[in-house]
């Protein structure tokens, strides 16, 4: 068994963006059926900042990375490699204007879901989102594919497979 390289989540520093947060929770109901049907993960959000996290939860939320560091949470970090300033800046500045949209314009796709549990990611809401979906398209800004609708998991799959553009910086493990 590979031994887990245990970080503080608060000791990221603004040269360590854009950093990938791939969570598992299995504290509610919902949380728990995700993971069930996409395997080891069932969060991703983004952190364009030190302490603070772009989450997409009933609607797109900026928090302190504090909100996730709970008992029963298992967080994996994944720096993105390459990304240049102007990159960054762009990527921040898109996940901040997102925050600031009205309501209707940052909630939670539940269709996707229902969409990704039968197996057929194509069926969502054309005004929603979930969170594998949102990070996705804010990371395109900085030109790394991924797919359109992604699930949690996804992510660590392909984030495994190509070191070249993505490093794993560490875990977190939520403590009681």
């Amino acid at each position: 068994m590979t031994e887990k390289n245990l970080i503080d989540p608060l000791c990221f520093l603004p040269s360590d963006m854009p950093i990938v947060i791939l969570c598992s929770d299995l504290r509610a109901l919902i949380p728990s059926i995700i993971k069930l049907r996409t395997g080891n993960f069932n969060h991703v959000m983004l952190m364009v900042e030190p302490g603070r996290v772009i989450t997409q939860n009933w609607t797109l939320q900026d928090l302190t990375i504090q909100k996730y560091m709970k008992p029963g949470i298992l967080l994996q970090f994944w720096g993105v490699k390459g990304v240049t300033y102007e990159g960054m800046k762009a990527l921040y500045t898109k996940a901040k204007a997102d925050v600031k949209k009205p309501w209707w314009r940052r909630r939670y796709d539940p269709l996707g879901i229902v969409g990704q549990a039968l197996g057929l990611p194509w069926i969502q809401s054309p005004w929603g989102w979930y969170c594998s979906e949102r990070v996705s398209e804010h990371l395109s800004i900085v030109k790394i594919g991924l797919p359109k609708h992604p699930n949690p998991s996804d992510f660590s799959e392909i984030f495994s497979r190509r070191s070249k553009d993505f490093a794993l910086l560490g875990w977190y493990i939520g403590g009681g």
